[in-house]
């Protein structure tokens, strides 16, 4: 196993956020890491960007399972000038997607969601940028 394991745990999640009829933005507004895509004017989009942090051992020994941290960076955009109702609206979607404690698991990879924090913000003529970091952790096998 390898931390792009995990990369896949999470975006398996944001599929499932995105393929969810109830949620704002679905599946042909997602930009995925080195994937082309253009926004389409006046849609809300996310951009999710995976960022292994750090790496230990968790015990003693060959055997021993590694630590992986790191964070799961989503982008929301939405319409600039429109106020913030709606990526208010969006941002409570995706807590529910990736709220603290959750552990999401897809082919034996188990990752751990240790917080869901809203960063800073940026803006342009067309679009209002909302930055989220989901903090993870995983015990992977080093085998």
């Amino acid at each position: 196993m390898t931390v792009y394991d995990i990369e896949a745990v999470l975006n398996n999640r944001l599929m499932e956020y995105a393929n969810d009829p109830l949620t704002t933005i679905g599946m042909e507004n997602v930009q995925w890491g080195n994937m082309e895509y253009t926004p389409v004017t006046g849609v809300p989009y996310i951009a999710g960007n995976f960022v292994p942090a750090s790496s230990a051992p968790v015990g003693v020994g060959q055997e021993s399972l590694i630590r992986e941290i790191g964070f799961y960076q989503l982008s929301v955009a939405v319409p600039g000038g429109d106020g913030k109702a709606l990526i208010k609206s969006i941002i409570a979607e995706l807590h529910q997607y990736f709220k603290q404690g959750l552990v999401l698991a897809l082919d034996g990879v188990e990752v751990r969601i240790q917080r869901f924090r809203i960063f800073n913000t940026f803006s342009s003529p067309d679009w209002y940028v909302q930055i989220l970091r989901v903090e993870w952790r995983s015990d992977i096998s080093n085998q």
